[in-house]
């Protein structure tokens, strides 16, 4: 992740987030975006890290939420899946202080990035889904130069990511998932600004903590 974003032109600063405070402490620095990989089953980030979190994302709300974590894990080279990290990063410079979350399945993966939805007032990932893409809207920003069945080759047991009006008053727009033949919609990868992307404010010190 931090090779992706740092071929894109950005600063990348990695901190190892399973250290109660580290984040927290890496918070008090300057930084544009902040991208939660959460590959661990267990919980690490602690309050401090949580009020830092929310204190940063509440610049600006922007977030995008990826229930693929482990999908990422095991094909972080695939050129599909660098275009989407990258993608997030372009769009993420148009409006400074936005927060990526990857996690996977709940209740296994979840327990960081979840912790961190629900600090800010987010709907958490849940559930543990199978189901193939069958939605992935090409004008979306998120999924330009991406074939989107790529994103489906690193795992399939994911979470159902958080869609429509949050608990805080944001909207979490659908930009990846399924729909099945019922209607019922599974969101794996939802953000906090439509397809056409996110309205320009103002470029890009990160952070990806890595839990």
């Amino acid at each position: 992740m931090a090779a992706t974003l740092t071929a894109a032109g950005n600063t990348v600063d990695v901190v190892d987030a399973k250290v109660a405070g580290n984040l927290a402490s890496a918070l008090s620095k300057s930084y544009d975006q902040v991208y939660l990989w959460d590959l661990t089953g267990s919980s690490y980030l602690g309050g401090s890290d949580l009020t830092a979190l929310s204190s940063f994302w509440s610049g600006h709300k922007g977030l995008v939420v990826d229930s693929r974590s482990y999908g990422y894990y095991y094909q972080g080279d695939n050129a599909s899946e660098m275009a989407l990290l990258q993608n997030v990063s372009s769009n993420f410079q148009t409006h400074r202080r936005r927060c990526l979350g990857r996690r996977d399945h709940n209740p296994d993966w979840t327990n960081n990035g979840n912790a961190f939805l629900s600090e800010i007032g987010v709907n958490t990932v849940t559930g543990n889904y199978s189901d193939a893409v069958n939605y992935a809207d090409p004008s979306s920003v998120l999924l330009a130069g991406v074939t989107p069945t790529a994103l489906w080759g690193g795992g399939q047991s994911i979470g159902k990511a958080p869609l429509g009006l949050q608990p805080n008053g944001i909207t979490m727009y659908l930009h990846y998932g399924h729909i099945a033949t019922s209607g019922a919609v599974l969101p794996y990868i939802s953000a906090s600004f439509p397809l056409a992307g996110p309205v320009p404010t103002e470029t890009c010190r990160c952070s990806p903590a890595w839990a």
